[in-house]
C-alpha cells in the first residue's frame, strides 16, 4: 500500500481549505507526490471539523490579481479576502502559457 507523507496530507488540506478544488489541489501536489483528488477529499473529510467553516454575511470582499513568473511560465493569481478581518476566502491561479487552471 502506497502511504502518503503527513506533510503532503497537511499541505493538501491547507490548499483545499484556502479555496482550491480537490482536483486543483491534486494537480499542485502531484508536483511532489502522486495522489488523487479523492485522497484529498478523504483527508479533508477526516479533519474538516478543525476548520470553523461557517458561512456568514460579509460587509465587503476585496478581490485582487497579480501576474507572477515562475521559471518560464506566466501565472495570474487571484485572491479574495474579507476586508474587515483579512481572512482569505478564495485563491485561484491560471498558467497563461498552458491556459491551465491551478
Amino acid at each position: 500500500m502506497d502511504r502518503k507523507s503527513v506533510d503532503a496530507k497537511a499541505l493538501a488540506i491547507l490548499i483545499y481549505q484556502a479555496g482550491l478544488s480537490y482536483r486543483k489541489t491534486k494537480k499542485i501536489l502531484n508536483l511532489l507526490e502522486n495522489l488523487s483528488h479523492e485522497s484529498v477529499r478523504k483527508w479533508y473529510k477526516k479533519c474538516r471539523e478543525l476548520f470553523d467553516v461557517k458561512r456568514r454575511a460579509r460587509r465587503a470582499v476585496a478581490v485582487d490579481e497579480t501576474k507572477v513568473k515562475i521559471e518560464n511560465n506566466q501565472i495570474y493569481i487571484w485572491n479574495a479576502i474579507d476586508v474587515d478581518d483579512r481572512s482569505i476566502l478564495a485563491v485561484h491561479g491560471i498558467d497563461l502559457l498552458l491556459r491551465d487552471s491551478v
